[in-house]
């Protein structure tokens, strides 16, 4: 991470409180130099101004970079924080999380991990779940349908669902986005968020309600709320969907709002504000055949959470050019 100004790697104390500039200095810097502050202040060449004398400081030679008193005093509060967190831990179960997009999380029992546990929500780091189906369908719940088990089809990383399964271990999360790649093999594929079980969650399809050379392709969504389903939407999509092709849909859930991409463009946005928090889950109806795999689960970071991110303190990758 680099300043804007002097392109200097920016310190981690800084990082705390300024992540574009390695010091207060450089920012005013940058901000007086601008053309359309000089323009709108009235400056003109040879003129004391503002610019002159922040340049003379920098020639001057003032340090950039150093961290400020305010910066240590926030480490300093955060570390006391911290430890009144753990003073009283017993060593019990780690929070949950995986950076590897192609591997399964572990549980771990680091201080990090033992930290998020103590945490508020709010400041947990984010929780970065992928599911690779290596592992079958344990972590899919049925509920208590009478369906059989094996009506999901696992195959090489490919999964085709039927009856509506839920991911175990996002039931809990509130905001976050889902990814996850499709292939609709006949008419739809459909997903459920904020699922608290197979009675409330909201739905979601991408049909293709008729085939080529005439092919219309539609999205599709409800609420099922005390095993009810309600509000029912069906809208045109922006673009054509080819049965046997793979799509990668990414669904963001955040507040009220339900935002729907597929391939990096946006197809659906609703709101709904009846439930706060439940997880993710797919299904087809009678009569559809589709095929998932790729499935990620992010959960949105919240103010505190980059205060409290391990990467803060780990060295920046390099910049690009």
């Amino acid at each position: 991470m680099r300043c804007l100004w002097c392109r200097r790697k920016i310190g981690a104390f800084r990082r705390l409180v300024d992540r574009e500039y390695c010091s207060a200095l450089h920012r005013k810097l940058a901000k007086a130099a601008s053309a359309r502050e000089l323009r709108d202040a009235g400056y003109t060449p040879g003129d004391a101004d503002e610019f002159d004398v922040l340049w003379d400081e920098e020639r001057n030679g003032k340090p950039a970079g150093r961290p400020s008193f305010a910066g240590f005093a926030l480490l300093l509060l955060l570390a006391a924080f911290t430890l009144l967190l753990l003073h009283k831990s017993d060593g019990g179960s780690a929070g949950v999380r995986s950076d590897n997009l192609y591997a399964a999380p572990a549980r771990g029992g680091g201080f990090w991990d033992r930290m998020q546990d103590r945490l508020p929500s709010i400041a947990r780091t984010s929780v970065r779940r992928v599911e690779t189906f290596e592992q079958g369908l344990k972590d899919w719940d049925l509920g208590r349908t009478a369906v059989s088990s094996s009506s999901w089809t696992v195959s090489h990383g490919w999964v085709q669902p039927r009856e509506l399964r839920l991911w175990k271990p996002s039931l809990k999360l509130s905001d976050y986005d889902l990814h996850f790649q499709a292939q609709i093999e006949q008419r739809a594929i459909g997903w459920a968020v904020r699922a608290s079980d197979l009675n409330n969650y909201y739905a979601a399809k991408i049909v293709v309600s008729r085939p080529a050379p005439y092919q219309v392709s539609q999205i599709v969504r409800y609420a099922v709320i005390g095993g009810r389903q309600t509000d029912r939407t069906e809208l045109p999509l922006p673009m054509q969907i080819q049965q046997g092709s793979t799509y990668r849909v990414r669904v963001r859930v955040k507040g009220s709002l339900m935002t729907t991409f597929v391939n990096g463009e946006v197809v659906d946005r609703w709101a709904d504000s009846r439930l706060k928090s439940g997880g993710v889950g797919f299904f087809t109806d009678p009569g559809e055949s589709a095929a998932v795999m790729g499935v990620e689960l992010a959960e949105q970071r919240g103010l505190l959470d980059r205060l409290f991110l391990p990467a803060w303190f780990m060295p920046s990758l390099p910049d690009l050019p």
